[in-house]
């Protein structure tokens, strides 16, 4: 049991990239995004596919 629990937990780098990923999601679905927001989507992006 001990072993299952532990595959269930998510380590933080594994939190960390879900909530850049609903980030740009979240960016990526506003009607009008700010240009600062987009230039930080574009680069969270880029490190979200590198980490893929």
């Amino acid at each position: 049991m001990a072993k299952k629990s532990k595959k269930n937990k998510k380590s933080m780098y594994e939190n960390m990239v879900e909530s850049l990923a609903v980030f740009v999601v979240r960016t990526a679905e506003k009607d009008n995004p700010t240009p600062e927001e987009l230039h930080v989507m574009g680069r969270v992006a880029k490190m979200l596919f590198r980490t893929i």
